[in-house]
């Protein structure tokens, strides 16, 4: 358990540096210490939860999170999760590792290799950019992007 404790304050704390969700923490210290591919991701959802929480309430407070936007994320990650949770009973852990090491290699090489001064700009100014978009015609696979929710 104690092991399990300093994963968590580790990837906690690099979640507050880097907004990570951190699974890229979590999941291969978890089965290092020797749980199964699908326990780690269980174990690491659950620390997601609590870690998310209390970085979303910090930011809200500093004005970097504003609550509509992260709610339209939030719904996407709560489908995501449900559709995640479902194929998890049904696929082969090796599988899943494989997908996993892919997806950790693929984000290290962009993140490491890429163009820094283009993502810096393209982050600053999204959240102005998706305002000023028109709204395309609405069809019900489109609906829930563009249907704003009433203000808090």
């Amino acid at each position: 358990m104690f092991i399990l404790g300093a994963v968590g304050f580790l990837t906690g704390v690099t979640a507050g540096f880097f907004g990570i969700g951190g699974g890229e923490i979590v999941v291969p210290a978890v089965i290092f210490a020797g749980f199964s591919y699908s326990h780690a991701v269980g174990i690491s959802l659950a620390q997601m939860l609590f870690s998310s929480l209390v970085g979303s309430i910090i930011n809200y407070k500093k004005g970097l999170l504003d609550l509509k936007e992260g709610v339209f994320a939030a719904l996407g990650g709560l489908i995501g999760a449900l559709v995640g949770s479902v194929l998890l009973k049904f696929l082969d852990d090796r599988i899943l590792m494989g997908v996993f090491v892919l997806v950790v290699c693929y984000t290290f090489i962009k993140y490491a290799f890429g163009h820094k001064h283009q993502a810096h700009k393209h982050y600053q100014n999204a959240h102005f950019y998706m305002h000023a978009q028109k709204p395309p015609p609405i069809s019900p696979l489109r609906a829930g992007i563009w249907i704003k929710p009433t203000p808090f």
